[in-house]
């Protein structure tokens, strides 16, 4: 599946585009989003992260 994420860095606003994504996984304060063979493809800080929407 395709995600956007919107990501806060102070008064900056990141907006990113993951395809690929298999599972995503919240550890260690942390969104872990992994492809279908489970490599790592992104990775944002829990408190940093606006939304994630399926596109």
């Amino acid at each position: 599946m395709n995600y956007k994420v919107l990501i806060a860095n102070g008064d900056k606003l990141i907006d990113r585009r993951v395809n690929g994504v298999g599972e995503i996984e919240v550890k260690d304060g942390a969104y872990i989003l992994l492809n279908r063979s489970g490599d790592l493809i992104f990775t944002a800080p829990f408190d940093s992260v606006i939304y994630i929407a399926s596109v």
